[in-house]
């Protein structure tokens, strides 16, 4: 390779001569260059990984959760140095095989291929495993390894057989200098993964900073798409919900960044990534698909559901639960919608979120409720902080235990039926309660009130109307048979004080 230096000192252009003579050299590269370089370089890839733990507190393949800024360093460091000097020990024993084979002194060019070769089976690993916090953090740990090889390999590696083992001598200003810009460096791809741009700073507010704009985000580029789905209601009706599909986006945004997904666009055409799209999903498995992948919208078309059917689940796990720290409370139903007690099941959703997300990810072992705790803060701080008492939807969840008294409005808590009022209503106290929303709902309601308030006995304790969904009309005092309303339409009840 023939390069231009006239202009630079004659050290300096010796230097750079001998840098592309020892490391770039197309002479006598062949193909068995590149497979022993591969070789080397899985090989390394299980050593580095094997003795991660060992060497460093807290080894990850990349930080998934918070992590203190010293440990991520540390990982960071590990990350970049590790692979070159594994694999620069690995070229120096078979340098001396050779030798003691043929005599002559010998030895694989291009040594820094397989430290290309290890990050490159590192970025396959994070793709299989989806771990991509920071695409740009792992960016700059492979080139910062590979330009750290070439560097180790130029300045002491091939001068060994010349000058011996002086050349790792360390009192030299000039290499105390490069080590402090290496460190340098390794800070700045620290503060890229965790987030953070300030010494000193929390990481955990730098992470709730992002995630909060990415979320934004997402509700800006995805919720006309989720209202398309015909989940507006149930997305806003639900807060529980809309966190759940926020926290699987995120959390499977972050593992395939938009990038990466691109290229599993163009992978999955050999079949070699099944999952694709912001919610990644099969698309392999979908006749409907006219490609092998999802865009990030049909891959939230196809997920809703999916996600519902896992929430609705839970909801009647919990609801049969008899274990104190697994009930929801009493959950008030009919065959047309279902009503929860917010507080309680939102206690419980935030210790059990790594099973729901375990159940769409297909693998239980990964912890991320404290994500999901993080997520749902933000929506209610979307929603002003404005949470209902109990969340009520439109659904036929409960339609099976509904249908044996289609005419009542239920209870069930910790797996025991009942008709609502048993416990519900303080003796005295009556409930007119519509099994749905109809269309002269309004019109019932007003006669209702009218014939309350004209009766003597009778005051009005509270009045309930969820749109949508029910009208509850609690009373005081004996109703007697007044009103004239629809048995199909209507469940009332008394209690009667005890004698």
């Amino acid at each position: 390779m023939n390069l231009n230096m006239d202009g630079l000192p004659l050290p300096v252009q010796k230097e750079i001569q001998y840098l592309f003579a020892a490391e770039f050299s197309l002479n006598e590269i062949g193909p068995e260059f590149f497979i022993v370089n591969a070789f080397i370089a899985m090989f390394a890839f299980w050593v580095v990984r094997k003795i991660g733990p060992y060497a460093i507190d807290r080894y990850y393949i990349e930080p998934y959760s918070n992590v203190s800024r010293s440990a991520a360093m540390a990982n960071v460091l590990y990350r970049i140095f590790a692979p070159v000097v594994v694999c620069e020990a690995m070229h120096l024993g078979l340098a001396c095989l050779l030798y003691l084979s043929c005599h002559r002194l010998c030895a694989v060019d291009w040594r820094w291929l397989s430290v290309a070769f290890y990050w490159l089976f590192m970025f396959v690993a994070k793709l299989v495993k989806r771990l991509f916090l920071s695409p740009k953090g792992f960016a700059f740990e492979a080139v910062a390894s590979i330009c750290l090889c070439i560097l180790f390999d130029v300045a002491v590696i091939s001068r060994i057989p010349q000058e011996g083992f002086s050349v790792f001598d360390e009192t030299n200003v000039g290499f105390q200098i490069l080590i402090a810009i290496g460190f340098m460096v390794v800070y700045w791809i620290t503060s890229l993964i965790i987030g953070s741009s300030e010494f000193g700073e929390d990481a955990s507010v730098a992470l709730t900073e992002r995630l909060e704009k990415r979320l934004y985000g997402y509700l800006r580029n995805y919720k006309q798409t989720i209202y398309d789905c015909g989940y507006e209601k149930l997305f806003e009706s639900d807060y529980l919900f809309k966190s759940i599909v926020l926290a699987v986006m995120y959390i499977e945004d972050t593992n395939r960044p938009r990038t990466i997904r691109k290229i599993e666009n163009v992978l999955s055409y050999l079949g070699i990534c099944k999952t694709t799209g912001i919610m990644q999903w099969k698309a392999a498995s979908d006749k409907d698909a006219s490609k092998p992948y999802y865009t990030d919208e049909q891959s939230i078309r196809v997920s809703l559901p999916r996600l519902e059917e896992y929430w609705r689940d839970f909801i009647r796990s919990v609801s049969m639960s008899g274990t104190d720290d697994s009930s929801a409370g009493p959950i008030w139903f009919t065959q047309n919608w279902y009503s929860i007690n917010a507080e309680e099941l939102e206690r419980l959703v935030r210790r059990r979120f790594s099973l729901i997300y375990g159940r769409y990810r297909g693998s239980k072992a990964l912890n991320c409720s404290k994500l999901f705790a993080e997520v749902l803060d933000f929506v209610k701080r979307e929603n002003n902080q404005m949470i209902p008492s109990r969340i009520t939807v439109v659904s036929e969840l409960f339609k099976d235990l509904a249908a044996a008294n289609p005419d009542s409005v239920l209870t069930i808590a910790s797996g025991k039926l009942n008709f609502y009022g048993y416990h519900e209503l303080e003796p005295g106290q009556g409930v007119l309660w519509s099994l749905g929303w109809h269309s002269k709902l309004s019109t019932d309601m007003s006669n209702i009130v009218d014939y309350l308030r004209k009766a003597n006995s009778i005051s009005i304790d509270s009045i309930q109307v969820v749109d949508g969904v029910f009208c509850k009309i609690i009373y005081n005092g004996r109703l007697f048979n007044g009103l004239d309303l629809d048995p199909n339409e209507w469940y009332a009840y008394e209690k009667p004080k005890s004698k």
